[in-house]
């Protein structure tokens, strides 16, 4: 196992952190980005990672939403509906 430190950019502050990569992914690191340039690579990598996660999770919200039928009742009594009843749950 090969461990690589980088920089963690959080609001303009970097701190160094210890992660551990497969020997294959340091490998294709080491052979893709300039040392002097993978730091900021993970860094971004990481980032998208995690937008692309948020990404997921956001659209598994909107399948997973409440199918409404439509049954002649305005949007506002319906939403009206939906927040009572999402609040007797908590009652």
């Amino acid at each position: 196992m090969s461990i690589l430190f980088i920089n963690d950019e959080i609001m303009s502050t970097s701190v160094k952190r210890t992660i551990s990569f497969s020997d294959t992914t340091l490998e294709a690191l080491i052979k893709s980005v300039p040392k002097s340039k993978r730091s900021k690579f993970v860094d971004n990598a990481v980032i998208y990672a995690l937008h692309q996660l948020a990404r997921k999770k956001a659209l598994e919200a909107v399948e997973n939403f409440k199918r409404i039928r439509p049954d002649g009742r305005s949007v506002v009594e319906t939403l009206r509906d939906i927040r009572k009843e999402e609040s007797d749950k908590f009652a």
